[in-house]
């Protein structure tokens, strides 16, 4: 019996030591299952680990998703909330290319290297030729 205590302790840090997402708790599904979300996308169904403390998983709490399985395997104290928050925007900025004075010749590489490959890939794909992936801004 001690030595499956072991093993299951030892299986519970191998997987807890795997790189980790961090995500968002939103609600409970069953026992085992769970919903998640992410700042930088959809929500998701996941698995939540059998060993985890289910009493504090709390709605908006920040939890730990395996990298590979988005397993949930542990949750975050409330101080690594802070920590985390502060890398989340804080809103989406509302601003336009008409909001930039001049600069015309830049704005138009702007849109051609970053919006033309998201609105019209299909161009790309005729030309067989890969679109930009991503532009470098720098200036004062």
């Amino acid at each position: 019996m001690e030595k499956e205590l072991l093993h299951v302790q030892e299986e519970v840090k191998r997987i807890q030591s795997v790189t980790v997402v961090i995500g968002q708790f939103l609600e409970a599904v069953d026992q085992d299952h769970a919903i998640v979300g992410f700042a930088t996308g959809p929500n998701y169904y996941v698995r939540v680990l059998s060993i985890l403390d289910r009493e504090l998983l709390k709605p908006g709490c920040s939890v730990a998703l395996h990298k590979y399985s988005n397993a949930l395997v542990d949750v975050l104290p409330p101080e690594a909330d802070s920590s985390i928050q502060m890398l989340r925007p804080d809103e989406k900025p509302e601003v336009s290319y008409s909001d930039i004075g001049g600069l015309d010749m830049q704005k138009q590489e702007v849109k051609e290297a970053v919006e033309l490959p998201l609105s019209h890939g299909e161009f790309y794909q005729q030309i067989g030729i890969d679109p930009p992936r991503g532009v470098l801004i720098f200036g004062p």
